[in-house]
């Protein structure tokens, strides 16, 4: 191993020995013709989002170091020439230091050699004008409070008059409770931080391995200012369901920085995901949420960006980068430049873009189990579109990031409020008109006969008419003949899709059905009144899985205690000789 690293190394210092000839390149200041903290000084937080000095919204994309243990042998890589390197090739604005606390050496049993580590970093990040976070990487840091209480008077005495400078004061909490445990610490650490620095941005971790952000969010920390919360994840195991977390946590009111990801699998190893990648990163973007990808190191697993034996100073060609450091390199690389204030001289408005949804039509209906394409159009006069996002009743539902925007959707039986929010290229976002559907099965099952069956040869001359074809609904938006529904209906299109034949109207029974209290956090009532109609009560979650069933054995009020639910849209079906569905929300 140490011969072939050796000749390695030769080949990296002939490569460095050449690009001293031409050091510009490592001088370059590539982003808004300035670098990141020049343009955009101080962070802060405002409402749900971490703005810069001008109050604009903004985020950014770079890497985080590994562990900075002794002997676990990525401390070869916190050096000024790897900071360097990452800052002017692959366009990094922003690193992490990860300084391993209790574990074998870590910061407790070699305070000297991981600090010193962790200030090679800091150090080289102000000099490159990007930003750096200074990480407590820890699992169980409410057991050394003391001792980080102690490295972060240190950190703020050093370099709290730094912009450039934030303090993740707890890597990863474990499953402890976030009121009793996590947040008294990290309100304890965060005085004694303010105490010396009044404003740089503090960030701290959740509990399950800084996943429980929305728990956070109903109970976060007012103490004092500039606090915003750790989100991690790993795409090939982290989805849709901790998107609508972190969701929920925004919606809140609170602001996250995704301080750690990864591309594979949460326990380092694996394939990358491409799409759920791709997912977080349009996730990410459209809340300008700012993230580090876990991890700058070459040891032997999936999550690291490097191969085996790469140098210890930069300069990586493209074979020296793991199959996950390829991906995450053309992310950083192409992280969105909040230029507009420097490029305009602060003169222009960015103007908001405009989005309507086009399909399904309002008030149209449904049957459960059919896949409904939701479109939308949505321009921007001064612009460009980065991505809408799709939403039914307030939830996520999916994203695009290109025309035609368009999301399948396969909802269960319900009523449902659908929106589509718009994101421009300068972080606007606009919020689509709501449109109204309902999705459920007609009493009997319909069949459409009332409707007559489309014809080649019919003048249908009146808009607004309506035909039933090959099982669906349609109906005419101005004069037509000869023009089948079937390839001609759609945004722009002569015929719109209305429904299925087996759609519905929402049933009389759905209205006879009291379910309070709408919101709840500890529990909800139903009652079903004076009838034998159902005999069956399920919950569900909004990706249609059955969380809670049970028999009903009588009638009146049925109440199910909430407390092991997470937050978030659920749906109470209740079947039987009738079929039932209505949602709550769980906070």
């Amino acid at each position: 191993m140490k011969k072939s690293n050796f000749k390695q190394r030769i080949n990296a210092c002939l490569f460095f020995t050449s690009l001293l000839c031409s050091s510009v390149v490592l001088q370059a200041q590539n982003y808004c013709s300035s670098t990141p903290v020049a343009v955009h000084g101080s962070l802060s937080v405002s409402g749900n989002r971490i703005v810069d000095k001008n109050n604009n919204p903004v985020s950014f994309a770079g890497n985080s170091f590994f562990w900075s243990n002794s002997g676990w042998g990525a401390e070869k890589y916190y050096n000024a020439d790897v900071v360097n390197w990452l800052a002017a090739d692959w366009n990094t604005t922003i690193v992490r230091a990860a300084m391993g606390v209790e574990d074998s050496g870590g910061y407790l049993s070699n305070p000297t050699e991981n600090k010193n580590r962790v200030k090679a970093v800091v150090d080289a990040a102000i000099a490159k004008g990007i930003y750096v976070i200074i990480d407590w990487h820890s699992h169980h840091a409410e057991d050394n409070e003391a001792s980080a209480i102690s490295f972060f008077q240190e950190m703020a005495q050093t370099y709290g008059n730094n912009p450039h400078v934030i303090y993740e004061i707890y890597n990863e909490p474990l499953q402890v409770s976030w009121s009793n445990t996590i947040k008294p610490y990290a309100e304890r650490v965060s005085a004694a931080i303010r105490a010396i620095d009044p404003d740089n941005l503090i960030i701290v971790g959740t509990s399950t391995w800084s996943q429980d952000v929305d728990i956070a969010s109903n109970d976060p920390i007012t103490s004092t200012t500039n606090i915003a919360y750790t989100l991690h994840f790993y795409a090939a195991t982290h989805k849709e369901s901790l998107r609508q977390k972190a969701q929920t946590a925004l919606n809140n009111g609170v602001a996250l920085m995704v301080t750690e990801w990864g591309s594979v699998e949460a326990s380092g190893n694996g394939a990358v995901d491409t799409a759920s990648t791709d997912a977080w990163m349009s996730f990410l973007a459209t809340n300008n949420i700012t993230h580090a990808n876990w991890s700058l190191h070459d040891k032997s697993e999936g999550a690291s960006v490097l191969n085996p034996g790469a140098s210890t100073t930069g300069g990586w060609a493209a074979n020296n980068l793991t199959a996950s450091g390829t991906k995450v390199k053309s992310i950083v690389k192409n992280w969105k430049q909040y230029c507009s204030d420097t490029d305009t001289g602060g003169g222009t408005t960015n103007q908001e873009p405009s989005v309507s949804i086009t399909s399904p039509a309002a008030n149209s209906s449904s049957a459960a189990g059919t896949t409904i394409q939701v479109k939308a159009t949505a321009t921007d006069a001064d612009g460009t579109i980065t991505q809408v996002a799709f939403y039914a009743n307030g939830s996520i539902i999916g994203t695009d990031v290109s025309s035609p925007y368009t999301q399948n959707w396969n909802p269960i039986s319900g009523s449902y409020t659908l929106t589509a929010i718009a994101t421009d290229n300068g972080g606007a976002k606009t919020t689509s008109t709501a449109v109204a559907v309902t999705i459920g099965t007609l009493p009997g099952g319909g069949t459409c006969t009332d409707l007559p069956v489309w014809n080649a040869n019919t003048v249908y001359a009146n808009a607004g008419t309506q035909v039933v074809f090959n099982g669906n609904i349609y109906k005419n938006n101005w004069y037509t003949k000869n023009q089948s529904p079937a390839t001609n209906s759609g945004q722009w299109e002569v015929w719109t899709l209305v429904s299925s034949c087996t759609a519905i109207n929402a049933t009389s029974a759905s209205t006879e059905i009291k379910l309070y209290p709408n919101p709840s956090s500890d529990k909800i009532q139903i009652e079903i009144g004076d009838t034998e109609d159902f005999s069956r009560v399920s919950i569900l979650d909004f990706q249609g899985r059955v969380v809670y069933e049970n028999k009903i054995t009588s009638k009146g009020t049925i109440e199910i205690p909430l407390n092991d639910y997470n937050e978030g849209m659920y749906f109470v079906k209740l079947s039987g000789k009738k079929e039932v569905t209505k949602s709550f929300i769980k906070k």
